[in-house]
């Protein structure tokens, strides 16, 4: 019985350290791409959810549950379950990422300035 606990304690840790993507899950130079394409559109704004038809096809490639443009950055919600959230962000020009776990929602650097993103509600 202990070692059965201590299996299944050793899953829950295991998998609560892998909330993040790798940067080899994405072309994250076309993803960066996109998204100035987006910023350029909305320049001034922000709280917006982005359309479909304003969503660049790089974007739509990964089949996002939604993509919406916040005052720092663009989220790419890519899972969601209950309050927790998944997905890509590419910070607004001149945006301080904080990287790291100690926050909600962490943020981890892929490369060309996306990073995933980690909401633990």
């Amino acid at each position: 019985m202990k070692k059965i606990l201590t299996l299944i304690i050793s899953l829950i840790l295991a998998s609560s350290c892998s909330n993040h993507y790798s940067e080899t899950e994405f072309n994250t130079k076309a993803i960066s791409v996109a998204a100035i394409q987006i910023f350029s559109k909305y320049e001034g704004k922000s709280q917006v959810a982005i359309e479909v038809p304003d969503i660049p096809e790089t974007i739509l490639e990964l089949k996002p549950n939604y993509v919406i443009l916040q005052d720092n950055g663009l989220y790419i919600y890519l899972s969601s379950f209950f309050v927790e959230a998944q997905g890509i962000f590419i910070p607004k020009p001149n945006t301080n990422v904080v990287t790291g776990s100690g926050h909600d929602p962490s943020f981890k650097l892929l490369k060309n300035n996306v990073f995933s993103f980690y909401i633990k509600g």
